[in-house]
């Protein structure tokens, strides 16, 4: 879409997570009325819907972020439950713009298998790269790893090219979500090969809206080895939580010795969803 016509009709599809397979087509309509935009698509009861967009092609649609006209950010739409949903009165920011639908089960507010883009996803961040660091890939280089993403093809992992180090202290941190008052429950998939003896991982709630600010530690300890991908028990977050933008921060840190042939942490498959 672009200034060029004074009202333009389009159409997108895009799958929502899952494999990559949808039962049915999303149709997006697209309508313009001057600098104001009405959206138009078909959905389906128990979905919910992010209005994506980019200014260029570049990248997969998969990997675009939610629009925000300025106002709003088109994110976490219920169905209307009538087969059709609407948006009127968006409004256009910048000459040119391209825009789709993405379709998820209903109060989910994060869900990243890492496989929509090569490296990072947007609005993920790391912290500390000496000579480990989290990295966004295709696992199988280590010889107590995993072998293969837990979704196929690429997950996160400590060094996936070969073993963790000693005197670490990296982080993998999510975009900021916001938790609605009703809280909100992380479920994930890990894979872990440490040494034990203080090399291990542990899961924290950050402020997004105070610089990051730890809010709380949810889980502690994660540690020793797996021989397979393994579904940890749901971590329902803290009261402290609800009603706040925060960023789950996946922390993994190794002492000062030298350890001997292992891997590390890895995630995958990482939803949270409102209770």
């Amino acid at each position: 879409m672009d200034g060029s016509r004074s009202q333009v009709t389009a159409y997108g599809y895009l799958p929502g997570p899952g494999n990559g397979v949808s039962e049915k087509d999303l149709v997006l309509e697209i309508r313009r009325t001057g600098e104001l935009l009405d959206f138009s698509w078909n959905g389906e009861d128990g979905k919910q819907y992010d209005l994506v967009s980019s200014q260029s092609l570049r990248t997969p649609p998969a990997s675009w972020e939610p629009y925000n006209d300025g106002e709003i950010e088109f994110a976490n739409i219920p169905d209307a439950g009538t087969g059709m949903n609407t948006l009127r009165g968006v409004h256009l920011i910048g000459a040119k713009r391209f825009f789709a639908i993405v379709e998820e089960d209903l109060g989910t507010l994060l869900n990243e298998n890492f496989d929509s883009v090569e490296g990072l996803p947007p609005g993920w961040a790391t912290i500390g790269s000496g000579s480990t660091a989290w990295e966004i890939g295709i696992p199988g280089e280590t010889l107590f790893g995993p072998i293969a993403a837990r979704s196929i093809p690429h997950c996160a992992g400590t060094n996936l090219s070969g073993d963790y180090t000693g005197s670490q202290d990296i982080s993998l941190i999510t975009p900021a979500i916001q938790i609605p008052a009703s809280g909100a429950t992380l479920r994930y998939r890990q894979w872990l090969d440490t040494e034990g003896d203080g090399d291990a991982g542990t899961i924290r709630v950050l402020d997004a809206d105070n610089n990051n600010r730890l809010i709380e530690e949810i889980v502690g300890n994660i540690e020793w080895n797996d021989t397979a991908w393994d579904t940890p028990q749901p971590v329902i977050l803290p009261n402290s939580v609800s009603g706040k933008r925060i960023r789950l921060e996946f922390r993994f840190v190794s002492n000062d010795s030298d350890p001997q042939s292992f891997a590390g942490f890895y995630l995958d498959d990482i939803v949270v969803q409102s209770n």
